[in-house]
């Protein structure tokens, strides 16, 4: 898989990311990736949207959800 076709799956994700197979990808994303790899994938326009409340409610362990929250806070200002 290249560099374009996560792109255009990110996306597409991003696009619907109310269904739950979106939220699991994202939860996977953020329990696997560290912050500056979700940065290099992600703009961060869009990062504001994969942190919603849907997504990290997901996130184990609750710590994780934490830091999370405190980075949307961070881009929200």
């Amino acid at each position: 898989m290249n560099r374009t076709d996560i792109e255009q799956l990110l996306e597409e994700k991003i696009r619907v990311i109310e269904d739950v197979p979106s939220q699991q990808f994202f939860c996977r994303l953020l329990t696997s990736c560290d912050w500056y790899t979700l940065l290099k994938l992600i703009p961060s326009g869009k990062l504001k949207v994969i942190l919603s409340d849907k997504v990290l409610d997901r996130l184990y362990p609750k710590d994780l959800k934490t830091k999370y929250v405190y980075a949307r806070n961070l881009l929200s200002r």
